[in-house]
């Protein structure tokens, strides 16, 4: 392993070139095609600029997966959305708080694997992305839907848009991107012990629908009433998945 000026070894010096070159194209394409707004790119670059120093591509590459996904579900049918009064504000354009809301429990399981490596902690990473797609597709795609949603806590139908309300198709879309993830995560061998595919597509359907499933009722008995932000809604749904897949993987 040769080192560069007496500390950057070769690996880091690589992961530096690939992250400057990777994170500058994901926030100047997702500012261009408005699915960040200015201070959202940026937080974008620093998260992934973090993520790919400390632990690699690969655990970026499923930050892009949810990236994209999300920003064509919210784009999706955006005109109906809008004449609804449901679309998200700045046509989808996602802040600095909507990124750090989302990626501070990955981070947290970013720094863990970091400091103490282990399979672990990428479970934990697995269960915290799948929540923040799984919640971004239900949400968005369960808006189109031709029926009103029900809220989670009562079940009674409720106008699309309410804070905790769920349908069949944005739960349908949120496995689906649960399942897709997972087989992502597989395909590139994150974990050297060599996990087959079912494994790691239940850490991130069981954590990612457990995390879906807490946004929910959070939304439906805090956030309606105000009494927690959207920003702190996702940062705890995503900490629920993540430690909802670890569990499931001590018990495996």
């Amino acid at each position: 392993m040769q080192i560069f000026f007496g500390f950057i070894t070769e690996e880091v010096a690589m992961r530096l070139v690939l992250g400057l070159i990777f994170c500058s194209v994901l926030a100047g394409v997702g500012k261009r095609k408005r699915a960040l707004n200015t201070s959202g790119a940026v937080m974008a670059w620093i998260l992934g600029m973090a993520i790919i120093l400390l632990v690699g591509l690969d655990w970026l590459v499923l930050i892009f997966v949810f990236f994209v996904l999300g920003a064509a579900a919210t784009r999706y049918k955006l005109g109906s959305k809008q004449e609804m009064g449901v679309a998200e504000s700045q046509s989808g354009a996602r802040s600095w708080r909507n990124v750090l809301a989302n990626g501070v429990s990955p981070l947290l399981f970013v720094l863990s694997e970091f400091v103490y490596p282990g399979a672990i902690f990428l479970v934990g990473y697995l269960g915290a992305v799948s929540t923040a797609l799984a919640d971004t597709l239900s949400s968005e795609i369960g808006l189109t839907s031709r029926t009103d949603p029900h809220l989670i806590t009562s079940f009674r139908r409720v106008k699309p848009g309410t804070h905790g309300g769920i349908s069949l198709l944005g739960t349908v879309a949120s496995l689906v991107g649960c399942v897709f993830l997972g087989a992502i995560a597989w395909y590139l061998r994150m974990e050297p012990t060599g996990w087959n595919l079912l494994p790691v597509t239940l850490f991130c359907v069981v954590g990612g629908m457990v995390g879906c499933a807490a946004d929910s009722v959070l939304g439906a008995v805090f956030e309606r009433r105000g009494k927690m932000s959207n920003s702190q809604v996702n940062l705890v749904a995503t900490l629920v998945g993540g430690l909802t897949a670890i569990g499931l993987f001590l018990v495996l």
